[in-house]
């Protein structure tokens, strides 16, 4: 047959992207026209080919359709034109005057095929006219292309960025538990300075209440207390500040050591006003105990004195007539007489 002579028709469809549907209306064209002028076995054979070579065209569309290959959408429409030109060409070479001795049984059959060899032609010009205008999709979807690996690389960028990001906040995450827990460390040694300070506060109350009996005496006392006060003023403004909330946590975490250092600092220079306070009251619990001592001294003085007084006042109650019962009778003893005068 001619059409199965002529090899080039299959390759030019093999290599167009719509071959798929040209071979299949050319199967149907054939299987229909080979129904009345070809024999049973050609027209198997004309079948199985078309049917193979559509199933590779195919296959060969979807692979590049997976691999986003824009090369088999290319079908230069010169090179259509020369395979049409050719195709005419071979056609209007291969007359049924020169094909007479191979099918010379057959001859008539052939004017048929002829002119639907040149209705085939024709339908692949009018393909190449109307595929002409995908030579200029290449270089679009090149750039498209392109721009679709831009932006995929910026998407990788990215996604490393957040990547990178989400280890910076892993690795931050332990730090920031530290830094809680430090924090909840020094509320807490503030909180037992606070309680420390209540102490203070309630032990100089309960002094101030023991020595307002005495204060009047005691000046140098008052002049400790008043130091005391200023002391305990100024300790309140540390203990104020460690108080404020903290406005950043790395500040925090970094100054943490000296703050400590400061709070140690601050805690012994509580020490000293606080040792100084319990030598005055030291001093003036011995003092007390000796004023005690002094004054139960005087309570057995002023016990002796009395129980003289009521002695002698007795002695004298009791002396006193006797005296003069011995007086008058011995009064020319004491008393000169007048007589001798």
């Amino acid at each position: 047959m001619f059409y199965l002579r002529n090899r080039r028709i299959f390759e030019m469809l093999k290599s167009f992207p719509l071959g798929k549907v040209i071979f299949r209306c050319a199967l149907f064209a054939f299987a229909f026209l080979s129904c009345g002028y070809v024999n049973a076995e050609e027209n198997s054979r004309f079948s199985n080919r078309i049917k193979a070579e559509s199933k590779k065209s195919e296959s060969r569309i979807t692979e590049a359709e997976s691999k986003g290959e824009a090369g088999l959408f290319e079908p230069a429409s010169p090179a259509i034109n020369k395979l049409a030109n050719a195709t005419v060409k071979d056609a209007s070479a291969d007359t049924p005057r020169k094909r007479e001795s191979g099918i010379r049984p057959v001859r008539w059959l052939f004017g048929p095929v002829i002119s639907l060899e040149k209705q085939t032609i024709n339908l692949q010009q009018q393909i190449s006219k109307m595929t002409a205008p995908l030579t200029a999709l290449p270089p679009l979807l090149s750039g498209v292309q392109k721009e679709i690996k831009a932006t995929q690389k910026s998407i990788d960028t990215v996604d490393k960025r957040v990547d990178a990001v989400t280890g910076q906040l892993d690795s931050l995450a332990p730090k920031l538990t530290m830094i809680d827990t430090s924090i909840e460390k020094t509320n807490l040694r503030i909180k037992t300075i606070e309680n420390t300070l209540r102490s203070v506060q309630e032990s100089t109350a309960s002094v101030k209440n023991s020595i307002d009996g005495t204060y009047t005496s005691l000046g140098g006392i008052r002049k400790d207390i008043g130091g005391m006060r200023e002391d305990i003023t100024i300790i309140k403004d540390p203990i104020l500040r460690i108080q404020r909330p903290l406005e950043t946590i790395e500040k925090p975490v970094k100054n943490l050591d000296q703050q400590l250092d400061y709070v140690h600092s601050e805690l012994e220079s509580i020490r000293k006003p606080l040792s100084n306070m319990e030598k005055p009251i030291a001093n003036l619990d011995q003092e007390l105990i000796g004023l005690h001592e002094e004054i139960s001294e005087l309570r057995r003085l002023l016990h002796l004195v009395l129980t003289a007084i009521y002695a002698a006042a007795a002695l004298v109650a009791m002396g006193t007539p006797v005296a003069g019962v011995l007086i008058w009778r011995n009064k020319s003893k004491f008393l000169p007489s007048r007589t001798n005068d």
